[in-house]
Order: structure tokens, then C-alpha cells, then sequence
């Protein structure tokens, strides 16, 4: 055989430990693929491997002679037509054998079976049993499990018996802990190492594009805090079983963190997932009244249909979570990741990472949105509302960044920052003579919920001189979080601070009620909602209820979103104390709102601080979230 000869070879992806291939270093790995390099050593020749594209290839490429080599064959199978076995000789407890692991095409050049067969007798049988020690302790990306019997019975079937019982009893230990590692303990369902495990095992490239990742987002919350843990605990199992009564054979189903299930499923042409989701999701919400509660589970999910160029799981199911609380907030049952949504998420994404720019530039900026007496219609306060003047999307409103803020545990940079911007313009307003305006600053209910909650607010009020009354927290409307309890000593505190807290949002949902009978609260601010209602029957009477309750608290009532005179009048009626809305003042510049409070005081805006918009450019804002 000429030493310049290339020997092309074709392996089992899966005859783990003889030989197998290993997506990660993307090449054959084993024992056989070990000798095949030592001989190429030897005989100054090149052993390549072709690639698998979807699964095993030999039979393909021996048939029409496209390789010199074929091997990781099993003992009980064929000799494939048209080739030429080569042996290797082994020996245990000196009895003499042989196993073949090579099959020779017609294409193999003139000499090689010789060769081969020279080097294998060549070998030690100590060499050999190394090698396969060696092999067996490494951890391919896939094994396949069925066949790792076969093959080792193909390779120490001569060997030593105490050899064979060491290999398979290690192996079994491995498995037995890697099993164990990759279930969740509470449903018994795979966890996401073993949802990532069975997906590179089973989703090869062709069939990629026919599975859709459908992923369940649970908000526990509220059932935690009515029914405690282990009733959660049920709960969640319940998931587990239904969602594994709706996979087929096909599918893999998996809890991939603890409020949220995914499940990939085989939907060969897109099906629409109306029409099995629906009665689903209805099952799975049901499951509390059923227990006797009076609500149901919060349950949302995002769909991401994989296409053939998807390999990374963990991006997969990142883009299917934000799906799904898109269709939380948009209050859909799913939400598809279709091109346009998954660019949402880039810009999303672009934007959180703008954040910790923003604030070192100063880009975020205080706009204030005045307060009216009910009765006479003077100006007797304002809300203080965040801006994001951005250097390449202009200005953004909250809606813009406040969410996002709040889903990536930000919010209270935002939170801190608008409140040391609202004590310095207090302070102005005070030592320029306007002695009576109070301004409203929102406050998350995360960082009033921190146990130093009360400590840096006291910090940041030492250092501006205000009455402390005029300044008023607004919490606003939202779950009831777990600390519950610290929320409301940190309110008492904030209170002996000499600070008033009011509850924003009020009237959309049942946090709010609740709030009301566990807070030390001074106040409470009508939700738009409610005030856009207020024409019709039904809309006074709930508005005109709301009202009364806050009144017999001893609560002062705020209404926003009033916008037109009628609204204004019938609020006026039913004795609310202070409105707000667009029918009086839109959000204006904090130097423009200086201008208005303190007419005799030249106002212009800060050098350091590029105004993006004035009052007018905001004239089209609509149902804002909190800070604004």
C-alpha cells in the first residue's frame, strides 16, 4: 500500500465504547477510532472519518464503495455484502480469540487487510484492555443506551470476567447518578439537563423543524399564600400528570425551573394550538376552586416552533419564557415567538443593557403631572413621572422601560432615583416660596418591601430641607408578595418619618382590597379604568362605592385620568377630593412645572439635561403604567 494513501472510514456514531461520535468535539471517539489513528501513525497514512448527518451512514457508503473502512459493527450482526473482514486477536485466562471490528470495502487499496492485520497482531493485550478502560470512563454527548449493551459485549466478551463486571458495575453507577441529577424531585419529570439530554438523543437536524416548545409560566404566588406548600407542591404534581397525559411518544416533556413546564412537541405542519391549549390551560387554572379556594392559577404560555438552524436549547426556552409573560401582560392565553416578537425581545433586551449608561448620563428625567382640588379646581400638587430621554430612541415613556425594569429586578435604582429628584425639587419649590405644593413619587412594591427600605430613604430625606408631609409615596397596585409583613412595618416607619403613603391604581384587582385592611395607608388614587366607566350606572356606583370606602378609612381619594368636564363634575359629586388628568395638566419638564409654580423665578432647563419633548409632544399619552 503507498504511505501516501488517504483511508476513509465509515463509523457507528452510537457503539459506545468501541466507538462513537462526540458532538462536542464534533469527531470519533472510542477505541477503535484510538487504533485506527495509532496504525495511521505507523504507516505514514491518513484515517478520516465521515461525518454523521443523521444517524448511521455505513451501510450507505459501503454499498457504493465511498469508503475504504467500515466498523463499530455488533457480534450478532451481518457481515455486509461485498467486504473483507479483518480480526483482531484477543486472549483471557489463555484461551485464544478474535473479534472483528473492521470490515474492508472494494475500494480499500491493495494491501491494507495485510497491513491491518499485522498491526492488530502487534497489539498487547494489555493495550487493548486500557484502551477500553479508558473509553468507558469518558462520557459521550449522546450515548445510545440500547446499543452500549451490545457493545460491550462485543469488546469484553474475551476479556477478563472480574474486568466486565468492574466496567458495567462503574457504568451503572454513573447512570444511576446521572439519572438522578437529571430529574426534577417533585413531578419526576425531567429537569432541564435531562429535557437538554433527550433532545440532542432524540431531535436530530431533520427532524428539528417539526417540534414546537411550548412553555407553561406559572405565577404561584397567590395560591402560596392561601393554600402554603405543600398544597403548591399538589398542584404542581397535578401539572406534571396532566401535561404528560397530553405528550405523545414523540414528545419530551420536562419542569425546567420551579414555575415552569416545557414541553416540545411534535407538530409536524404548525398545527394551531387552539384547539388542544385551550381546554388545557382551563384544566390546569381550575385547580384551586376544585380545592375550595375562590380563584384560579395564573397560567401563560410561550410557543417557539423550532426552525433547522435552533441548537441551543437554553435560548429556545429563554425567548418561549418571555413569550409567556407577554401573554400575561397582554392577558392572552399564548404568545407565538414570530419574527417580530422575537425582534421585540432584541430591542428589550438592547434596552436593559442601555440602563446603567442612562443613569450615569443622567439620562432619565423627572416630568411632573399636577394634582387639582375637586371642589375649587386650584393647583395644589403634582406627580413626579420618570422619562428615559435615550440617545437613539428619543423619549421614552414608561411604558417603554418600567416593565422591563421591574421583570429584571432593576426598578429600584429607578425607584431611588426619582425619589432623590423629587426631595431636590420640593426643596427648590419650598425656598422659593411655594410652601404648600406636595408631589407624589412612585415607589415599587419590591423596594419597599427591603428590609433598608426605610433607613436609605431616611438617608436621602437628611439631606434636603422640605416639610416631610409633603411627600407622598405611591405604591402601587400589584401581587401581594410574600413580605407582606415587612411591607407593612416599613410603611409604619415611613410614616414616623413624617412621609404619607397612598395606594396608586386602585380598584383593579384584589391586591387592592386587601391592602386596605393589612396598610397603615393615608390615601388611595382611582384607576383611568374606573374613571372611564364613570358615566354609565354601573361605573358611578363602583366609582361612588370606592370612594366611600376610602372616605370611611379617613382616606383622602384621588381620581386620575379625568380628561373630560363631565367626568370631573360627577367625580366632584360623589365627593372626591383631589383629581388629575389630562383635562387639567399634562406631565410637564420639571423646569417648565418650576416656571408655573414659581412665575417670578426665571426657569430654564439644565444644561445637563437635554429636554427630548415638552408638554405638548406628550399630548397624545394614554393610560400610562406606574411612574406615569
Amino acid at each position: 500500500m503507498s504511505t501516501q494513501n488517504i483511508i476513509y472510514v465509515a463509523g457507528n456514531p452510537e457503539a459506545y465504547p468501541l466507538e462513537y461520535y462526540d458532538r462536542q468535539t464534533q469527531s470519533y471517539e472510542g477505541v477503535i477510532p484510538q487504533l485506527l489513528a495509532e496504525f495511521a501513525a505507523q504507516s505514514d497514512c491518513q484515517v478520516i472519518y465521515y461525518q454523521p448527518e443523521a444517524g448511521d451512514q455505513r451501510a450507505r457508503l459501503g454499498e457504493h464503495s465511498q469508503v475504504d473502512l467500515l466498523s463499530g459493527y455488533a457480534p450478532e450482526e451481518e457481515a455486509p455484502a461485498h467486504t473483507q473482514v479483518v480480526e483482531v486477536p484477543v486472549s483471557a485466562e489463555g484461551q485464544e480469540g478474535a473479534v472483528c471490528l473492521l470490515y474492508l470495502t472494494e475500494a480499500a487499496p491493495e494491501g491494507l487487510a495485510e497491513e491491518l492485520t499485522e498491526f492488530f497482531r502487534g497489539l498487547t493485550q494489555q493495550r487493548l484492555t486500557t484502551l477500553l478502560l479508558e473509553s468507558a470512563a469518558e462520557q459521550p454527548q449522546a450515548p445510545a443506551l440500547p446499543w452500549l449493551t451490545g457493545a460491550l459485549a462485543l469488546a469484553v466478551a474475551v476479556l477478563v470476567c472480574t474486568l466486565v463486571l468492574l466496567v458495567r458495575r462503574h457504568r451503572r453507577q454513573l447512570e444511576a447518578l446521572d439519572q438522578k441529577t437529571r430529574r426534577d424531585p417533585l413531578t419526576g419529570l425531567n429537569n432541564l439537563e435531562g429535557l437538554a439530554g433527550q433532545y440532542r438523543q432524540f431531535v436530530h437536524n431533520k427532524l428539528r423543524v417539526l417540534y414546537t416548545l411550548f412553555c407553561f409560566s406559572i405565577d404561584l404566588d397567590r395560591l402560596e399564600q392561601a393554600a402554603g406548600e405543600e398544597e403548591t407542591a399538589a398542584f404542581l404534581r397535578f401539572c406534571a400528570v396532566t401535561l404528560s397525559g397530553q405528550a405523545a411518544d414523540t414528545d419530551l416533556l420536562a419542569k425546567v425551573s420551579p414555575r415552569a413546564f416545557v414541553l416540545l412537541r411534535l407538530t409536524g405542519d404548525r398545527e394551531s394550538p387552539s384547539a388542544w391549549l385551550s381546554p388545557l390551560l382551563s384544566r390546569l387554572r381550575a385547580y384551586p376552586r376544585e380545592q375550595g379556594l375562590s380563584f384560579g392559577v395564573d397560567i401563560h404560555v410561550g410557543i417557539y416552533p423550532l426552525q433547522e438552524d435552533d441548537w441551543d436549547l437554553n435560548k429556545m426556552i429563554f425567548s418561549a419564557i418571555q413569550a409567556a409573560a407577554l401573554a400575561q401582560r397582554e392577558e392572552r392565553d399564548y404568545v407565538v415567538c414570530s419574527q417580530d416578537v422575537l425582534g421585540r425581545f432584541d430591542r428589550e433586551h438592547q434596552l436593559q443593557a442601555d440602563i446603567g449608561r442612562g443613569f450615569a448620563r443622567r439620562e432619565f428625567q423627572l416630568y411632573i403631572q399636577g394634582y387639582v382640588d375637586a371642589r375649587t379646581g386650584r393647583l395644589v400638587g403634582g406627580e413626579a413621572l420618570a422619562r428615559w430621554n435615550h440617545p437613539q430612541r428619543g423619549l421614552l415613556l414608561p411604558k417603554d422601560f418600567v416593565p422591563l425594569m421591574e421583570r429584571e429586578k432593576t426598578i429600584e435604582q429607578l425607584d431611588y432615583y426619582c425619589l432623590q429628584e423629587a426631595c431636590a425639587l420640593l426643596e427648590s419649590l419650598v425656598h422659593g416660596g411655594e410652601e404648600g405644593f406636595f408631589l407624589s413619587c412612585n415607589i415599587s412594591r419590591e423596594t419597599l418591601s427591603a428590609l433598608d427600605c426605610p433607613d436609605r430613604i431616611a438617608e436621602l430625606l437628611a439631606v434636603y430641607d422640605f416639610p416631610r408631609e409633603l411627600l407622598i409615596l405611591e405604591l402601587a397596585e400589584g401581587a401581594q408578595l410574600a413580605q407582606g409583613e415587612v411591607l407593612g412595618q416599613n410603611i409604619l416607619a415611613l410614616k414616623d418619618l413624617g412621609l404619607r403613603v397612598i395606594l396608586d391604581d386602585f380598584g383593579t384587582g384584589f391586591p387592592s382590597f386587601h391592602d386596605l385592611q393589612h396598610f397603615p395607608l393615608d390615601g388611595l388614587k382611582l384607576d383611568k379604568a374606573l374613571v372611564d366607566t364613570i358615566g354609565t350606572p354601573k361605573g358611578r356606583a363602583v366609582a361612588g362605592a370606592m370612594i366611600q370606602v376610602g372616605h370611611d378609612l379617613g382616606m383622602t381619594v384621588i381620581a386620575a385620568g379625568v380628561e373630560e368636564d363631565s367626568q370631573a363634575e360627577i367625580l366632584r359629586q360623589l365627593r372626591c377630593d383631589v383629581l388629575q388628568g389630562y383635562r387639567f395638566y399634562y406631565p410637564l419638564p420639571v423646569w417648565e412645572a418650576k416656571a408655573l409654580l414659581l412665575p417670578e423665578r426665571e426657569a430654564t432647563p439644565p444644561p445637563d439635561r437635554p429636554l427630548a419633548g415638552t408638554a405638548a409632544g406628550e399630548a397624545g399619552e394614554r393610560g400610562e403604567l406606574r411612574h406615569g
